[in-house]
């Protein structure tokens, strides 16, 4: 409501979803010069309008679509293509169709996940965030990572060496595979991005238990496949 925006009780969008309007949104007012009073944002929006839009799957021609059928990004896309028809759905008058295609690329190629102080009961809680001005940076493995501070409520850059003045600050945006970068960003990464793979429970009848006892040894469920190394080997021989 903030923006001009009145989600419907019964909208059911998720936390990225309730981002991607919100960048959509502040595409739209910054290019028809709407956002009088709203200093904060405007050159954060205008930024956005002026970065180039990533050639995300949810762009493509159904003909070329195609060419990923039986693929983990035939199957991803083909989700996100639905949420975001149902995110236009719920407030078609806060954008258009395609202005949410090309937020959506925006917010996977800029978002981070960071802890931002869980809740009661999932206190470790891991959620997505966009952070303006830090989200303009460059990625680079191992280079600085958004740390978030619950005693001022602010989210700081940490870096693992001293930066020279004039130097360029990249930041670490965190791992993504394959999958996520080709159908976020339309192209594939590194040779370190692999892909991952979720680790198989239901193999047996002891797939609850191993579901537990990974949540409380904080393991991941999931793997990543490099290209010369799988890496997570101690969750993959729990399963």
């Amino acid at each position: 409501s903030a923006w001009g925006v009145d989600l419907p009780p019964n909208s059911l969008l998720s936390e990225a979803e309730r981002l991607i309007l919100a960048i959509a949104v502040l595409r739209r007012q910054a290019a028809r010069s709407r956002m009088v009073g709203r200093s904060d944002f405007l050159h954060y929006a205008q930024a956005l309008l002026l970065s180039d839009v990533p050639n995300s799957t949810v762009f493509w021609e159904i003909e070329e679509l195609e060419w990923l059928r039986g693929t983990d990004a035939h199957e991803l896309t083909s989700h996100f293509l639905s949420r975001i028809a149902h995110l236009h759905s719920a407030v078609p008058q806060a954008a258009e169709l395609s202005e949410l295609k090309v937020a959506f690329a925006q917010f996977h190629t800029r978002h981070f996940r960071l802890w931002l102080g869980g809740s009661t009961f999932f206190p470790d809680r891991v959620e997505a965030a966009m952070l303006p001005g830090i989200d303009l940076c460059r990625h680079a493995d191992g280079a600085a990572k958004p740390i978030f501070n619950s005693d001022r409520k602010a989210v700081r850059l940490v870096a693992t060496k001293a930066l020279q003045p004039g130097e360029e600050v990249f930041v670490d945006f965190g791992t993504r595979d394959h999958t996520e970068l080709l159908v976020g960003g339309g192209a594939t990464g590194s040779k370190s991005s692999g892909i991952f793979l979720p680790v198989p429970l239901d193999a047996d009848i002891n797939g609850g238990t191993k579901a537990k006892l990974i949540e409380q040894l904080r393991w991941p469920a999931e793997v990543r496949l490099g290209e010369e190394e799988l890496h997570e080997m101690r969750v993959l021989r729990l399963a």
